[in-house]
């Protein structure tokens, strides 16, 4: 399911997490994140909207560093985390990037 829409120009750089903790057992964190951005205007891969493909987790968070991108095209970016557990457990959440100048 994909979140509500998030807004930015082509310009603007900033970091936007997903808290995990409603989907993860108690008392667990995660490990490891990564994440990857595709262009539903034409439906390519766009990773270039992340700073990085790694994300920084801290706790039940992950968050991404979202750049760029061109006015007019929509993205869906793709948190994908795994938790400390010994299972381990493995979360996923989407959010729409609207790029609009």
């Amino acid at each position: 399911m994909i979140n509500d829409p998030v807004y930015k120009k082509s310009y603007e750089q900033f970091a936007y997490t997903i808290d995990f903790v409603d989907k993860l057992p108690a008392s667990v964190s995660l490990a490891s994140g990564t994440g990857t951005a595709k262009d539903i205007t034409d439906d390519s891969t766009y990773d270039a909207l992340l700073l990085s493909t790694t994300a920084t987790v801290s706790a039940t968070n992950c968050t991404l560093g979202i750049t760029g991108g061109t006015a007019g095209h929509d993205y869906v970016v793709t948190y994908k985390a795994q938790a400390s557990d010994g299972v381990p457990t493995k979360v996923q959440e989407e959010i729409l990037v609207r790029v609009r100048d």
